[in-house]
């Protein structure tokens, strides 16, 4: 199965990338979704998982701020950079859904 994403003025994809590719939705996806896991442990991600995802309520500078960490995680090679970037992009993510602390020391445990 393939899902395609179209594109449109009203959402910018690397703000989906961001959100997607966060902890945060990859603890939502195995809580909701774990009964579809494939071989290796990896979850389908498909137009019922992705028509599920909440998306954070509109905050203009934060979508933004996102679009611009994702962009420069996109352009960058070098491997600490990288953990910076990602690192910034996960606080992120967790402020946009509103996460507490409690809830965000979860998602850092292994």
């Amino acid at each position: 199965m393939t899902t395609c994403v179209i594109r449109s003025a009203a959402i910018d994809l690397r703000y989906l990338l961001g959100l997607i590719n966060s902890r945060v939705v990859d603890a939502y996806f195995k809580l909701l979704f774990s009964g579809n896991q494939l071989q290796g442990g990896y979850l389908r991600s498909g137009r019922q998982q992705l028509r599920s995802l909440p998306l954070p309520a509109e905050d203009r500078s934060k979508r933004d701020r996102l679009i611009t960490l994702v962009q420069a995680r996109l352009n960058e090679t070098i491997d600490t950079k990288i953990a910076e970037l990602e690192g910034q992009i996960e606080q992120l993510v967790c402020e946009l859904y509103h996460l507490t602390d409690g809830a965000i020391a979860t998602l850092k445990s292994p």
